[in-house]
């Protein structure tokens, strides 16, 4: 029971992927520094509670949506993700 406690806390704050499509990196990453380029990518490792941060550009993707990701859109590349259009 003690160790059922201990882990139920280890994820308890969601987490954020940032993703730009003039990124060189499909891989997904919670770095608004090193943002991946591919939103398939983001939503596969997020989870329930999750963001996925979405910078201004074109994407060729189709998206298979996961219940309880939130993805947020209109963001200026370059801004390390503080500028959103909205």
């Amino acid at each position: 029971m003690i160790a059922g406690i201990l882990f139920a806390g280890l994820n308890s704050y969601a987490a954020t992927y940032y993703v730009d499509a003039s990124s060189g990196s499909a891989v997904a990453s919670t770095n608004p520094a090193a943002p991946g380029n591919n939103i398939p990518n983001a939503i596969t490792a997020a989870i329930a509670t999750d963001n996925i941060y979405v910078a201004q550009g074109n994407y060729a993707q189709n998206l298979t949506m996961k219940n309880g990701v939130s993805i947020y859109g209109g963001y200026q590349t370059g801004t390390s993700f503080t500028v959103r259009n909205t």
